[in-house]
Formats: structure tokens, sequence, C-alpha cells
């Protein structure tokens, strides 16, 4: 899923940032690109999580606290008048079709008070039986 911020002043937002806050629950989870297996992988261990100082100024990360998560994507200047998309995607993992309530905040270093929003996410599963070379050939793709 991507995010965009879109600024309507007449002034640059400096450092945006879109904070979402979701409870998690048992049908549904988000992740983000560093949770993903490298192509091709066997390992069953997570990978080593990134380290905020050392991520793309304009990225997103997802992280859990117990039953909650929270997704950050950074979008560096957003000029006036201008949308601007996060650099990267995250992901959701659901097992049936349903609604996820999201709090949202969007601040920046120059935006006095953080605007706040309650957003809904329709998930919509769709099923599928992949054969092994099937599920290879997509990761190839990476489709």
């Amino acid at each position: 899923m991507g995010l965009a911020v879109h600024n309507s002043s007449t002034t640059m937002a400096d450092n945006a940032l879109v904070t979402l806050h979701a409870p998690i629950d048992d049908w549904f989870s988000f992740i983000d690109g560093s949770q993903l297996p490298s192509f091709p992988s066997k390992s069953i261990v997570n990978p080593i999580p990134r380290l905020v100082a050392q991520q793309n100024p304009m990225s997103v990360d997802v992280t859990r606290y117990g039953n909650n998560c929270e997704i950050k994507a950074a979008f560096g200047t957003v000029q006036p008048g201008t949308t601007k998309w996060a650099s990267e995607a995250f992901l959701i993992g659901a097992n049936r079709s349903g609604r996820a309530e999201v709090q949202a905040t969007v601040s920046a270093n120059n935006l006095r008070i953080p605007t706040m929003l309650r957003m809904s996410i329709e998930i919509e599963v769709i099923k599928a039986t992949l054969d092994i070379k099937e599920i290879m050939r997509r990761g190839r793709k990476g489709s």
C-alpha cells in the first residue's frame, strides 16, 4: 500500500512525516520491505530490523508493539501545492476481507500543530492456488 501527502498550504513542509497507528487483529498484519526475505531464501529467521539512523530519509518503516502497529512514512520536503508519494510501500497480509481502523498523524518540522485523522483501510482478500513453478516465476518477476 502506498502513502501520499498533499501540501495545500503556501509554505513548504519541512521533513513531512505521516504516522499510522493501528491495532493488530488476528486476521491482518502490516509489514515493510525489510521484513521480507531476499529471493531466494530458505531462512525461517526474521531479518535484522533496520536501524532508524540508517534508513533512507524518505522511507517507510513498520514497527509492531504488542498488539499495535506503527507505520511511519517520511516524505522529506513537500513543496506548496504539491502531492508527494512515499518512496516505499508497506504490505498488508490478511486471511479474510474486512476493514482496519487506523489513526493517522501528519506532521512536519514547521507545522505548529500536527493534523490527526481517522482512516479506514478496506482489505479484500483474493485467494489463489499456486504451484511451485508459478511461485518461482512470480518471485523472479517481483509480481
